[in-house]
């Protein structure tokens, strides 16, 4: 049995019944109903994380390179991508 003591195939006949009656008023030949398409194009930006390697320098004990060492960290920077 279904919602009520109703059995389900009525249910489903009655939902078809009622969504056919809705629909039959829509005449593609009313002067009342839409029939123009319009396309644009939508510019979407999309930020995302790209890692990147920073190239730094620090006083170290090293003489041969002037007390300069190089080092290098991971840092992650924001990339834009706009596309269409």
């Amino acid at each position: 049995m279904g919602v009520g003591g109703v059995p389900p195939q009525a249910l489903l006949w009655l939902f078809l019944i009622s969504f056919i009656a809705l629909a039959t008023p829509l005449n593609p030949d009313d002067p009342n109903v839409c029939s123009h398409w319009e396309s644009y194009a939508v510019t979407v930006q999309e930020s995302y994380a790209h890692p990147f390697d920073q190239v730094y320098y620090t006083r170290c004990t090293d003489i041969l390179n002037w007390f300069k060492c190089t080092r290098h960290r991971l840092v992650k920077m924001a990339v834009y991508l706009a596309e269409q």
